[in-house]
């Protein structure tokens, strides 16, 4: 899902895969077959990178869509990503007509460097947000 900022510099998000492809099948909630791979391809001026980076659950990603469904609905007025490595952040807040959607990613561990990027999603944008992560939890469910 492409993500654009008020200065036209973009960052496209996406579920690849699951870390490790091969389904545990265990009784108890197995770490090691919950863990997807991310893709971020960060777009500004002209600097264009790709990276990758195993650092959320199944779990997680369905409970951050559960909170924008709760946001989307009113129920909230803002939600974030809780996820158990520190090198993701996300998180939405509603603005009156708009929504404002920030995303943090640490792309090198060694030294925490990361990215910050800002977007102000319409409603129809934001609907489009939703439903995209929505599929991805539903591809990458729980295992």
């Amino acid at each position: 899902m492409l993500f654009v900022d008020n200065l036209g510099n973009s960052l496209d998000f996406d579920v690849v895969g699951y870390e490790f492809e091969e389904n545990k099948n265990a009784k108890d909630f197995d770490w090691d077959a919950n863990w997807l791979t991310i893709k971020i391809v960060y777009d500004k001026d002209d600097y264009k990178q790709e990276y990758y980076s195993s650092c959320i659950l199944t779990m997680e990603l369905k409970d951050f869509v559960s909170d924008l469904e709760k946001l989307k609905n009113g129920v909230v007025d803002s939600c974030e990503l809780n996820a158990f490595e520190p090198y993701l952040k996300m998180s939405v807040k509603k603005d009156k007509d708009n929504y404002i959607f920030n995303i943090e990613f640490i792309y090198n561990r060694s030294t925490g460097e990361k990215l910050t990027f800002t977007s102000n999603l319409s409603n129809t944008e934001f609907d489009y947000i939703f439903k995209e992560m929505k599929e991805l939890s539903k591809k990458y469910k729980v295992r």
